[in-house]
């Protein structure tokens, strides 16, 4: 099993001017200045850094691997999406890297554009994944949930589709127009074999008042098209999310 956790922290937060500030010579307050200029510092290590091509290095080393598990924070998501897009999602088309993957764990923002671009790549790369498995990291300001439609573009292999046999997703966020419509509707109107898409919440969000809204989300679950006749749709409420 491989474990992964790509994150970014402010400067500010992790750097000091004694990390690299020379002991043996006087430093002007300018030279202070300059080396406090934390955008400029961002900036400058954003250009040296290829997010793109060490995904890629990272994902060529993994054609073995069965199981794989990648935590990517809100702030690699904002940095990936500095990289341009026809350059994200030529990432793996040229070769299956994930031959061997059978189970993949996603902690991520989904509905961040770039990010879903990578999730395409890595279900493009990956086609014997059986069991899939994403807890949604959202936050103030996210973007609005994907449609399926939109992942329908963004998928075009369908590889995987022939395999995947299990889809577990974990949202914070059920009662906020049903964010997980888009990903799992998706995934059940194509995969051709799914026997169990478990769309699992924090019983701590739902409350007597939310029991209408919650049957009504049941209801539009029983009525989504489905690849497989087999596939089992539940809304499962737990009290606690793993931590991948």
């Amino acid at each position: 099993m491989v474990r992964l956790s790509l994150s970014y922290s402010y400067p500010e937060h992790s750097w000091s001017l004694h990390d690299t500030m020379d002991t043996n010579r006087e430093y002007s307050i300018h030279e202070i200045e300059e080396m406090l200029d934390y955008k400029k510092m961002a900036e400058r290590d954003y250009k040296q850094t290829d997010e793109i091509k060490n995904m890629e290095t990272f994902l060529t080393a993994l054609s073995c691997t069965k199981t794989l598990q990648l935590h990517l924070s809100t702030e690699y998501s904002q940095v990936l999406s500095m990289a341009k897009a026809s350059t994200l999602m030529s990432l793996p088309k040229k070769k299956k890297y994930l031959l061997g993957l059978k189970s993949l764990s996603l902690t991520l923002d989904h509905n961040h554009e770039t990010l879903a671009s990578l999730v395409s790549c890595l279900l493009y790369s990956s086609p014997n994944l059986k069991d899939l498995r994403i807890i949604e990291l959202r936050h103030p300001g996210s973007p609005v949930p994907l449609a399926a439609e939109v992942w329908e573009k963004q998928i075009t292999a369908d590889g995987f589709l022939y395999h995947l046999s299990s889809v577990t997703f974990y949202t914070d966020s059920l009662l906020e127009g049903h964010p997980c419509g888009g990903i799992c509707k998706f995934l059940v109107m194509n995969a051709r074999v799914l026997k169990r898409m478990s769309i699992v919440y924090h019983h701590s969000q739902v409350k007597p008042e939310h029991a209408a809204k919650l049957e009504a989300d049941r209801r539009e679950l029983r009525l989504w098209p489905r690849a497989s006749a087999d596939v089992l749709l539940e809304l499962t409420p737990v009290d606690r999310f793993p931590w991948f």
